[in-house]
């Protein structure tokens, strides 16, 4: 069994978590929630398109899982949909997500304290946080279905396979900036990306980059 290595952080002064080894932030020091609704859940037009939506599963991928706020915000926005919604078609919610360097849980524990809306959710998410191995965790909420997978997304995508061709419907392109972390961005991932995505799928990234826009253009 082939070990991840656990990210290396440390909180500032906003209590946010900082990776030393990027040397940038995980969210926003000022409104981590108000930046993954505006940019991943906005950006991908989610409500709206749920509201639309004919098939029983909607596919989310993410590139960067690092402290679980995109997944923890999206999974609420989901059950809310869903009491609003009772008689939709679209039954449950898929979250793919990777992550090379995950946090242990108790760095979990103290980044979740700030958002107490999502308690129940988040401890739970504590409780099924895997053992620090590569590979695929499948962990299952009331209303989603979470795929974790730790180790290096460059690797672990393609390994989604052919019945994933097609199926995703959105992505959340997060994880720390291009000029942190360029190896991350590459030509490589975002064919592989293009290969898994619907043709009505949709692209939002929390980076205003030209190298990611220009590679998921091209």
């Amino acid at each position: 069994m082939l070990k991840v290595t656990y990210a290396d952080i440390h909180f500032n002064k906003q209590n946010t978590p900082v990776s030393k080894k990027f040397d940038d932030v995980y969210f926003s020091d000022h409104g981590g929630l108000q930046e993954s609704d505006y940019i991943f859940q906005q950006g991908n037009h989610l409500w709206q398109r749920w509201q639309n939506f004919s098939q029983a599963h909607f596919v989310i991928a993410e590139t960067g899982f690092g402290t679980g706020l995109n997944f923890l915000a999206v999974t609420t926005l989901f059950r809310e949909f869903r009491q609003q919604h009772p008689q939709s078609p679209l039954k449950r919610l898929f979250f793919i997500s990777f992550e090379k360097y995950p946090l242990q849980t108790e760095q979990l524990k103290i980044t979740h304290q700030a958002y107490p809306q999502f308690t129940e959710l988040s401890q739970q998410l504590q409780q099924y946080w895997p053992d620090p191995i590569i590979g695929c965790y499948r962990l299952h909420f009331a209303e989603t279905t979470l795929d974790l997978w730790f180790g290096d997304i460059t690797h672990n995508l393609p390994l989604l396979g052919d019945y994933m061709l097609n199926k995703i419907d959105a992505w959340f392109l997060d994880g720390f900036a291009p000029s942190k972390n360029p190896q991350m961005w590459n030509g490589e991932l975002y064919r592989h990306m293009f290969c898994y995505t619907k043709p009505q799928g949709t692209f939002a990234t929390f980076t205003a980059a030209s190298a990611v826009k220009k590679g998921l253009e091209e």
